[in-house]
């Protein structure tokens, strides 16, 4: 039985440690004119609303990343700079949301 209990604790714990804490976001930064702009620091602000483009505001972050060799940028919604509201309470089973 302590075999047993000590396999689930530590099976819980090693889950708690790899859980998802946000979703990735991946994009290529271009000037006015169409080139990739690798190597600069963009600043990104993710919101998180309600069903639709007009819905109440969930969550909000800011992000700075720096793009790659050749204009990629990846980042990590929820691991940002929270502005408003929180992550992790946000219900994702409660219905749409718009990013």
């Amino acid at each position: 039985m302590k075999t047993i209990l000590s396999t689930l604790f530590m099976f819980l714990i090693s889950a708690a440690l790899y859980a998802q804490s946000g979703f990735n976001y991946q994009s290529i930064v271009r000037n006015a004119s169409g080139a990739p702009q690798a190597d600069i620091n963009v600043y990104l602000r993710f919101s998180v609303l309600e069903s639709a483009s007009g819905g109440q505001l969930i969550y909000r972050e800011t992000q700075t990343v720096r793009t790659d060799s050749y204009g990629w940028l990846n980042a990590t919604v929820g691991n940002g700079t929270p502005v408003s509201g929180t992550f992790s309470s946000i219900n994702w089973a409660s219905g749409s949301k718009f990013l």
